[in-house]
């Protein structure tokens, strides 16, 4: 419970907001932050465990028709409860990351996928996987 719960502050975290998300994990869960769609540099923040680079190429290779995506990871700035790294998805537009950020909170309920605009002071050294 405790990594689910760090989990929880790593994503709500990650829209680069400074907003914690102190309740219990299932209060959260499932949730979607958007961005504007018209955004041309997007990301969505999906998970914080280090499954989840398999888990997010394998929910693609599941599906047709979903969004363009290339999955990376990043280094997350102020890490919460030894969270310091965070997974996720480079979209070529906001609508397309707002997309596929319901699509994976659909499939993985647990999960509360963040998208965002531009770079976001909560990551650093973004890297493809």
């Amino acid at each position: 419970m405790i990594a689910k719960n760090a989990r929880r502050y790593l994503i709500a975290a990650a829209g680069g907001s400074l907003v914690l998300a102190v309740g219990a994990t299932s209060v959260f869960a499932g949730n979607v932050t958007e961005t504007r769609p018209e955004c041309v540099d997007a990301s969505a923040v999906l998970d914080g465990d280090s499954g989840a680079p398999d888990r997010i190429h394998q929910f693609i290779n599941d599906r047709k028709g979903l969004p363009e995506v290339q999955v990376v990871s990043w280094n997350v700035a102020y890490p919460v409860n030894g969270m310091s790294t965070a997974y996720g998805v480079k979209c070529k537009s906001g609508l397309a990351c707002n997309n596929f950020a319901h699509d994976y909170a659909a499939a993985f309920p647990e999960s509360s996928p963040q998208a965002f605009c531009g770079p976001s002071v909560m990551f650093t050294g973004e890297t493809p996987r």
